[in-house]
């Protein structure tokens, strides 16, 4: 769960750069409540609510990005198109189960939210623990 939360925490800083650490602050909050709304949702079967989850925080992933991290520059552009986007798919499903796997593991924690601070111009950090 931690690594999630990390992972999510590094992506919503990315996504959000260019915003001040108000708005940064309140769309973590609330799709991390929203998130936690659904893992606590006993209603739904597993399949259903790890949708939810995806379909919840994926706009905040930029997974194409991720992919040519996870690769690295050099190996990143050794690819032709068709294997990048190959790569980017097979490497967004991956994502996707692995986070929706770990869900199981939530049992009530709560997140808080340490600090928030402009760290370059287009930067802002969000540091939070479970």
């Amino acid at each position: 769960m931690k690594k999630i939360l990390l992972t999510f925490t590094f992506l919503v800083t990315a996504l959000f750069a260019d915003s001040d650490e108000d708005r940064v602050t309140f769309l973590f909050i609330q799709k991390s409540d929203k998130v936690i709304d659904i893992v606590k949702n006993k209603k739904i079967s597993k399949d259903k609510r790890n949708q939810q989850i995806v379909d919840t925080i994926s706009p905040m992933f930029d997974f194409e990005l991720m992919a040519k991290l996870s690769l690295g520059k050099k190996v990143w552009r050794s690819l032709n198109r068709s294997k990048k986007q190959e790569f980017i798919k097979l490497y967004v499903e991956r994502m996707k189960k692995s986070y929706s796997s770990k869900i199981d593991s939530y049992t009530d924690e709560e997140i808080a939210i340490d600090g928030v601070k402009k760290t370059k111009n287009t930067r802002i950090t969000l540091s939070t623990s479970l």
